[in-house]
């Protein structure tokens, strides 16, 4: 089911074996996240990158695991739940590598799905 992002925009989260996926283009940017969650916080999860932009390159593990925190946290007390990552793996292409904030709307908007029952299956 297609839905409308808080942060405005299509997006469709689904389900790929234990990880959660969705993909936000904003036309600069183009952001595929996949989380595995769970209810426990881990400090560190793992990040790995899908794939790497030729023309950008990618940003530090440190700046996408905070940017996923940072969405998740919100989700959650949003909607007071505890869905926590514990793996992320993302392919990004932008120019925000310092920040990768689109990764933070992608994260909130995997917990709303899966709180809204709205995740499809792929």
């Amino acid at each position: 089911m297609l839905q409308v992002g808080k942060e405005g925009g299509v997006v469709n989260v689904s389900r790929q074996g234990s990880h959660y996926s969705v993909r936000i283009i904003t036309g600069p940017q183009d952001l595929w996240l996949m989380l595995d969650l769970a209810d426990e916080r881990l400090a560190d999860p793992d990040v790995t990158a899908i794939h790497v932009c030729p023309v950008y390159g990618r940003p530090a593990d440190e700046v996408v695991r905070a940017a996923v925190l940072a969405g998740t946290d919100r989700a959650n007390a949003e909607f007071g739940t505890n869905l926590h990552p514990l793996d992320i793996r993302f392919s990004y292409s932008g120019w925000n590598n310092e920040r990768c904030s689109i990764a933070r709307g992608a994260a909130y908007e995997i917990v709303r799905a899966v709180v809204e029952g709205t995740v499809s299956s792929s």
